[in-house]
């Protein structure tokens, strides 16, 4: 049973790992464009105690330069914050 939960455990997590793609698809829908994602840089300070971030650099609707984070909780959706 023990090993039951533990599975359970290590592929929920899994899942709830967020990819490059999902985070893209995230600025995007908020409206950006020309999305780079910024794996080696930190985040967390921008997201507070969400658990998956991921930093990003995308164009606004007047093609201005913008920087970011994409914020994920386990149990909560997806949302952007700017720098």
């Amino acid at each position: 049973f023990v090993m039951l939960v533990i599975a359970l455990l290590v592929v929920s997590f899994q899942r709830c790992q967020l990819t490059d793609e999902t985070a893209i698809r995230t600025v995007q829908s908020a409206g950006f464009s020309d999305v780079k994602i910024e794996r080696n840089e930190s985040a967390r300070w921008l997201c507070g105690g969400d658990m998956f971030t991921v930093k990003f650099t995308a164009r606004n609707v007047r093609n201005m330069k913008v920087t970011g984070a994409v914020c994920c909780g386990t149990i909560k959706a997806c949302n952007v914050r700017f720098q």
